[in-house]
């Protein structure tokens, strides 16, 4: 069993890697739009990626079962921007 202490570094790391994931995507996904690529270009290609990525990691299923957990959270409307106040 962990102690508080290792869970709470192995939370910081996880938080840290987490961070610097979403920032080289986010660069990526810049870079992309700075060479003139369309945003639904970019999407399907880095979706397409990151699954083949994911299905060489885990496994087939395990590809499979995340596209459908995205699925779901996008059919409940967790990928659509905030709703601004007018």
């Amino acid at each position: 069993m962990k102690s508080l202490e290792t869970e709470s570094i192995d939370e910081l790391i996880l938080r840290e890697k987490r961070s610097v994931a979403r920032d080289l995507i986010n660069e990526a996904w810049e870079d992309g739009i700075e060479a003139g690529i369309e945003t639904d270009i970019l999407a399907r290609e880095m979706m397409y990626a990151l699954i083949n990525g994911i299905s060489e990691s885990i496994g087939p299923q395990g590809a499979i079962e995340l596209t459908k957990q995205m699925s779901k959270k996008a059919q409940e409307g967790c990928f659509l921007p905030p709703q601004q106040l007018q």
